[in-house]
């Protein structure tokens, strides 16, 4: 497995010294950048020995994306900067989460709705494919979004995109907060392509001694034959001090797992 941290992208010296083997940043930071800044960005990066192999965040909120007020255009147009510029850093995919600008607004017809999420998610997809990444679907817990909030519901979105350009992620916080278990995991099969974690119950960083339970979400990845990326992601009160125990953790249990 590869391990990496979501965090501002400047973050990378310190995460590649750290031990880490990428970084996720945030798209929106990325796209909104000046050009200059983003090239001293790139040549900053060009240096280091890791990359930012993920990306999150990838939409801003002056998106309307569910509830007929969607301008697919700009979303295109937005997507090209964004999926190239990303791309540029090192990307191989880009996690479709902001869940408040996913909402399906109250009294709106469900059907409907899906049926904007896969027109929406079919364009993210193929967009992602002219820049050689592909894009995921993340399902987030309740309190953040009423759209798309369990791995069954983001794998079904998947299914009805059906384009080889998105996929799915699992978030074992939200997983947890959802009630789920390893057989989520494990049924995203193939489909799944990152994942992210956190203590399931504080959203911390995890780390040895910290009283959590982590089984469900390593029987489940190897269940679903998965070795690619996690990446911790944590409400973080000092992200230097507290990652290396993270990546400790990761790395014994990992290790435990035969992963």
């Amino acid at each position: 497995m590869k391990f990496g941290v979501c965090g501002p992208i400047e973050k990378a010296a310190f995460l590649a010294e750290a031990g880490f083997d990428y970084i996720e940043g945030f798209t929106t930071a990325v796209t909104f950048m000046s050009e200059d800044d983003f090239q001293k960005l790139a040549k900053d990066m060009d240096s280091l020995p890791i990359k930012a192999e993920a990306f999150c965040v990838m939409f801003t909120s002056k998106f309307k994306l569910i509830g007929g007020e969607c301008n697919l255009d700009e979303v295109r147009e937005y997507l090209n900067l964004a999926f190239s510029r990303t791309k540029r850093l090192g990307a191989e995919v880009s996690v479709f989460g902001s869940g408040a600008i996913r909402m399906i607004p109250d009294g709106y017809e469900k059907d409907r709705a899906w049926s904007e999420m896969v027109t929406l998610c079919t364009i993210i997809g193929e967009k992602a494919k002219e820049h050689g990444i592909t894009a995921l679907i993340e399902p987030l817990r309740v309190s953040e979004t009423n759209n798309i909030t369990t791995q069954e519901e983001g794998l079904k979105l998947v299914k009805d995109v059906n384009h080889p350009n998105f996929k799915v992620l699992c978030d074992f916080y939200h997983l947890v907060q959802m009630g789920g278990t390893s057989e989520d995991i494990r049924k995203c099969g193939s489909d799944l392509l990152h994942t992210h974690l956190a203590n399931p119950q504080t959203r911390a960083c995890p780390f040895q001694g910290d009283g959590a339970e982590y089984s469900d979400y390593f029987n489940g990845v190897k269940s679903a034959n998965y070795k690619g990326r996690v990446s911790l992601e944590c409400n973080w009160t000092d992200l230097e001090l507290e990652a290396p125990g993270g990546l400790l953790l990761l790395k014994e249990l990992a290790k435990e797992y035969q992963l």
